[in-house]
């Protein structure tokens, strides 16, 4: 005799499709808020700072660019939809240049000769890893 026999016919009652439905929206609701970044309602923004005080806070949404002026040195920073970059510095090394564009939160560009830091804040854990070992 085969245990296939043996099994009887499980009817679903209106509670249990109604757990079923309740657990597959909670899947959905908690994808799409990882998917989005846990960024619900919250703006990412391009903080820019020289020597330890904030000079700029430009909102990721508009595409823009700023001088950004120390003793006898420029920057210019350079937003759009997605990152922030420095596009120009007169600095001797330009490593702030090279660097390219940030997209994600704890991700930061600096230019030691102008005192300049430029990073991204938006909603909490949006860190990103730079690298993972066990």
């Amino acid at each position: 005799m085969f245990f296939c026999d043996k099994m009887e016919k499980v009817h679903m009652t209106r509670a249990d499709w109604t757990l079923i439905f309740c657990v597959f929206a909670a899947a959905a609701g908690t994808a799409l808020f990882f998917l989005q970044g846990g960024r619900i309602g919250q703006e990412r923004v391009a903080v820019v700072e020289q020597d330890g005080q904030e000079v700029y806070r430009l909102p990721l949404g508009e595409e823009t660019a700023v001088e950004v002026f120390w003793e006898d040195g420029c920057n210019v920073v350079s937003v759009d939809g997605r990152g922030v970059w420095i596009s120009y510095a007169d600095c001797p090394d330009r490593i702030c240049v090279r660097q390219g564009k940030i997209f994600g939160g704890g991700q930061s560009i600096v230019c030691l000769p102008h005192r300049l830091v430029v990073y991204l804040e938006g909603a909490a854990g949006e860190e990103t890893l730079d690298a993972m070992t066990d």
